[in-house]
């Protein structure tokens, strides 16, 4: 059977989507992809399709919304008054500008920057939700928030793979993790892939020694 190393963020589509390509391409130039293969997924796939969002995730989209400075000004103050009584009918709109602005921006800069750094093959097109597998030997949650996710969904489960935060794992410091692209421009995604490049093959290499 062949073994699965899993890539996780939140909604796999910026970041986890590229770290399978990374592996995928690094366990073929190892010769290994007969024995290891790469997927990705997000903790929170589920609940972004299913439209019904939580008001932390609209804290942190809007939040970065209006440090962009996307939001007319005489907007602020609705905003943040609706962010205050937790009014997530309210700050729907704002949430949606956000979310389709920083959508179609994610997906010019993946491409842009994979191609940049000549990153062979495209990221899956899909968006798989994590669930618990029984042939993933090693999941690569690429923050600690995500982590956290991923114990608590395999909490009850039989399979008990290694699961560490991508950067943390691969340098050996424990606070290193990854940070949504999402909604933070250009030459941030930019440095999170250099970092992934980087990463990815450091965290495949040691898991494949020690498991």
């Amino acid at each position: 059977m062949v073994k699965l190393i899993e890539m996780v963020c939140t909604g796999n589509n910026g970041r986890s989507p590229v770290a399978e390509l990374l592996a995928q391409n690094y366990l073929a130039q190892l010769g290994a992809d007969w024995e290891y293969s790469a997927i990705s997924s997000g903790t929170q796939v589920s609940e972004i399709a299913s439209g019904k969002f939580s008001l932390g995730l609209m804290r942190q989209v809007i939040g970065t919304g209006v440090e962009r400075r996307i939001y007319a000004p005489e907007n602020l103050l609705e905003i943040r008054e609706a962010l205050e009584r937790e009014d997530t009918a309210a700050l729907k709109p704002y949430f949606d500008t956000a979310v389709n602005m920083f959508r179609a921006e994610e997906l010019v800069n993946r491409t842009k920057v994979l191609r940049e750094f000549g990153i062979p093959g495209l990221p899956k097109i899909t968006k798989d939700q994590t669930v618990v597998r029984p042939d993933v030997i090693a999941i690569f949650p690429v923050d600690r928030n995500n982590k956290s996710k991923v114990i608590a969904i395999y909490q009850q489960a039989d399979a008990k793979p290694l699961i560490e935060v991508l950067s943390a794992y691969a340098t050996d410091r424990p606070e290193e993790e990854i940070t949504n692209t999402f909604g933070r421009g250009e030459e941030f995604y930019r440095q999170v892939v250099r970092r992934m490049v980087f990463e990815v093959p450091v965290a495949i290499d040691r898991a494949i020694n020690e498991l």
